[in-house]
């Protein structure tokens, strides 16, 4: 089955429907102008069409209504950029600039330095950056029956006062 994306004078995907293969195809060999003029007969006030694929990075990223196409690039891209310096690449997604490098684990972006910083502390007593996150200065309980296992039945949350975990209770 190919999908094939409606968009608009706006560049906005409208909707995408699916065309069997026994339309778009001949001698083995996929056509999109085939679905095209499949879809346009069928619906002859509708807008352009192209063809999308989540099977592949064909265009991109699988165009889904609201998604934009950029026409220069011929790729389908969605959502708006996280940030305003982000970009989108040939694979339709966003992306920081290439300068920032790869993001590390836990950290967050910045856009006011392009570049990525550790987050703060959810709490003043933590003070040990571990692992891409924050680490408590008391482990998190955990039930000791075997191999560590945290406890799903209780629950507890961080109190900076007593810098102690609490058990929640009902």
């Amino acid at each position: 089955m190919a999908h094939f994306a409606e968009i608009d004078a706006t560049n906005t995907v409208l909707r995408v429907l699916v065309v069997s293969n026994d339309i778009t195809t001949i001698d083995g060999v996929e056509d999109e102008q085939r679905g095209i003029d499949f879809l346009n007969d069928l619906y002859p006030d509708s807008g352009t069409w192209l063809q999308t694929s989540y099977n592949t990075s064909y265009r991109g990223q699988f165009a889904g209504a609201g998604s934009t196409y950029l026409p220069d690039r011929d790729l389908f891209f969605s959502g708006t950029a996280p940030f305003p310096s982000w970009t989108v690449d040939d694979r339709g997604l966003w992306v920081h600039p290439e300068s920032a490098g790869d993001p590390p684990e836990g950290y967050d972006w910045d856009e006011d330095t392009l570049s990525w910083v550790q987050p703060e502390a959810p709490f003043p007593s933590w003070v040990d950056w571990r692992d891409g996150q924050w680490q408590p200065p008391v482990p998190y309980p955990v039930a000791h029956d075997g191999p560590l296992v945290l406890d799903v039945d209780t629950f507890y949350y961080w109190d900076e006062d007593t810098t102690s975990w609490v058990e929640v209770t009902e």
